[in-house]
Formats: structure tokens, C-alpha cells, sequence
């Protein structure tokens, strides 16, 4: 296993304090060169990740400009695109209200029409009595030149 008593070890914690590299001297002397080249190594290691962590923000700085730009291009549109969906709610509601109403007047027009039609059917009798009419108004016409 290769752990220490004084470090206790686990699959998934790393061994810190376990580098072969240091070369640390049992008389508890440190190598200071070695220390110097290790910090050295640390901070190269360390500029090299803040370069990479510098071009993910510059990138991702960029693509939130370029959404922003996007955004502010497209909002103008939906916003026009938004009022004339209003509008045009505005207007099939009242092209409903005048449906609605055509068809109430459709149904009244629809009645009279029976109606008339009841009394064309009649209209025989109608036209017969108007005929009657029409002779005793020209038969009285009649008597009264003659009587004149």
C-alpha cells in the first residue's frame, strides 16, 4: 500500500506529502535548490493556466457580446412581431362579433323568407281575390259612366 500511520489513505484522497522528488535530507535540511525549482515550477504551471483561463473568459466574453448584439438586432422585430400579433387577436375578435352578427340577421332574413313563401304558396287564392276585386271595381266604374 505503501501509506504512512501518520497519513491515513483513501481510494479516492490524494497522497500529498508523498513525493519522491523533494529531496529532504533526514537531517531535516531542505534542498533548497530543489524547493526553488519546484516553486518555480508551480508558478509556470500557474501563469500557463491563468494564459488558458484568460482565452476561456476572452472567448466566452466575446460570445456574450455577440448574443447581446444578436439579441438587441432581434428585439426590435419581435417586438413588431408582438404588436401586430395583437393586432391581429383585436381583429379576429371583432370579425367574430360580425359573423356572430351576420348570422343573426341571416337567421331572421331565413324566417321572413319562410314566412313570404308560406304566403306565396297562399298566393293563388290571393290572386284570385284580387281579381274579383279588380272586376267589381271596373264593373262599378262602369255603372257610374253609364249613370252619368
Amino acid at each position: 500500500d505503501g501509506s504512512s500511520p501518520s497519513m491515513p489513505s483513501s481510494p479516492c484522497s490524494p497522497r500529498f506529502g508523498e513525493e519522491r522528488d523533494l529531496d529532504v535530507r533526514p537531517t531535516g535540511e531542505v534542498n533548497l535548490d530543489m524547493v526553488k525549482r519546484h516553486l518555480r515550477s508551480l508558478r509556470d504551471g500557474d501563469r500557463v493556466l491563468r494564459k488558458h483561463v484568460q482565452a476561456e473568459v476572452s472567448a466566452m466574453e466575446e460570445k456574450l457580446r455577440a448574443a447581446q448584439a444578436a439579441c438587441a438586432r432581434a428585439k426590435p422585430q419581435a417586438e413588431r412581431e408582438r404588436d401586430e400579433e395583437r393586432r391581429l387577436r383585436a381583429m379576429a375578435v371583432q370579425l367574430e362579433d360580425q359573423l356572430a352578427s351576420a348570422s343573426k340577421r341571416l337567421t331572421a332574413r331565413n324566417a321572413e323568407g319562410r314566412a313570404l313563401r308560406a304566403l306565396a304558396g297562399s298566393g293563388d287564392s290571393v290572386r284570385e281575390t284580387r281579381k274579383l276585386l279588380q272586376e267589381a271595381y271596373e264593373e262599378e266604374s262602369r255603372l257610374l259612366e253609364d249613370m252619368e
